[in-house]
């Protein structure tokens, strides 16, 4: 999976029985460029039960798929009662990395880890700017994923999101794909209800 692209966007698609009930629905996402134009498609796996019991720990794989349906990358998550670990493979089961939770007051942080295991990024999230999550490389900002505002019928009815992920000065694909699966995991650690 190659992105190009120093933007792009994930909207996150609105299931009417989610309005409408109190079930959750397998998430649904579409990976966008600046125009618009559809680039990936991501969906979950997970069981019902799960998803309607254990919401935000329940295990789960996101898959994406490019417009022909081939696979494109996939984030794992097993159960996780407090801090979850995601872990980001390729089509051919190869890791690609990691990305963790860490415990904090007040703000929301994800360690992004290499396949080695090695420390490549923080993304951090303080409150008041609770919105913005700050990629960090030695403490220096050098990409942002920010949560968009989607109005206050959606926000408060729904856990449809939209996410900027600007890559800034990150050229290496390997570490697009690991900030693409961090914004994931932003949505169903943080945002998802």
């Amino acid at each position: 999976m190659k992105i190009p692209y120093n933007k792009i966007f994930i909207k996150q698609k609105v299931e009417a029985i989610e309005i409408f009930t109190n079930f959750e629905t397998k998430n649904r996402y579409r990976i966008i460029d600046e125009s618009g134009n559809d680039l990936f498609f991501a969906f979950e796996e997970s069981n019902f039960i799960s998803r309607q019991f254990l919401k935000v720990m329940r295990p789960l794989k996101l898959h994406i798929i490019d417009n022909t349906k081939n696979p494109q990358l996939t984030i794992e998550r097993p159960f996780a009662f407090f801090l979850a670990k995601h872990t980001v493979k390729s089509p051919s089961g190869q890791t690609l990395g990691y990305i963790k939770q860490k415990f904090a007051f007040f703000k929301a942080i994800f360690d992004i880890y290499d396949a080695g295991g090695q420390l490549i990024f923080q993304c951090i999230s303080k409150f008041p700017h609770y919105w913005t999550f700050n990629i960090l490389q030695n403490e220096q900002q050098v990409a942002v994923v920010t949560k968009k505002w989607s109005g206050f019928g959606k926000e408060i009815f729904t856990d449809a999101d939209t996410f900027m992920v600007d890559f800034g000065s990150i050229s290496d694909n390997n570490r697009k794909l690991l900030i693409l699966a961090t914004a994931f995991a932003i949505d169903l650690r943080v945002f998802e209800r």
